[in-house]
């Protein structure tokens, strides 16, 4: 989520992981992830945010954007038995 930040966002002054953890509410399904930030905007001061969806792989995360439906493949890994 740092990385995503760093690269979508200017002018970041601080940022801190606000959630992260299973999407679903019971712990299920832990190949999909949400997680959540606050980000301090340099000059503002409020901060702003953002949340997305990650998948667990073998490599390590992916971020998955929500249009590209991150609940659905997440249970295809669980069906296929991905272990990631």
């Amino acid at each position: 989520m740092r990385a995503l930040i760093a690269h979508r966002w200017r002018n970041v002054e601080r940022i801190e992981i606000e959630y992260a953890g299973p999407n679903e509410r019971d712990g299920r399904d832990p190949h999909v992830w949400f997680v959540s930030a606050r980000v301090w905007l340099k000059g503002q001061e409020r901060y702003q945010v953002p949340g997305s969806f990650f998948l667990h792989v073998e490599e390590g995360w992916v971020h998955v954007p929500e249009g590209r439906l991150p609940e659905l493949v997440g249970t295809w890994m669980e069906l296929l038995h991905y272990n990631g």
